[in-house]
């Protein structure tokens, strides 16, 4: 009896660990994936009415640093500019509808 009680446990505690490893794994390519679905661009491709937005904000085209198309995960594009103003780096993010995000 006690052997096939311990025969149970220990059964049990291995099928358990193998889910909790299957359980756990996080998919090693999230990031490389974000990477692959960016890109810089120049501000000439960027949508006009994104341009628009960008100007209609305040910011300047002297401002831009570097501009990237980036494919969410929805299959959205939204563009991000990443800005030098009063010498400190900041971004700002469009949808392609021109909305800020």
């Amino acid at each position: 009896m006690k052997k096939l009680v311990l025969t149970a446990f220990f059964a049990a505690i291995t099928i358990g660990i193998s889910h909790a490893n299957t359980a756990t794994e996080v998919p090693t390519n999230s990031y490389e994936n974000f990477i692959q679905n960016q890109r810089v661009i120049e501000l000439n491709e960027v949508p006009q009415i994104v341009q628009d937005a960008f100007k209609a904000d305040g910011y300047t085209e002297e401002s831009i640093v570097e501009i990237h198309e980036i494919t969410t995960g929805e299959a959205q594009i939204e563009y991000k500019f990443i800005l030098e103003v009063e010498d400190q780096q900041a971004e700002v993010t469009y949808n392609a509808k021109g909305e800020k995000q």
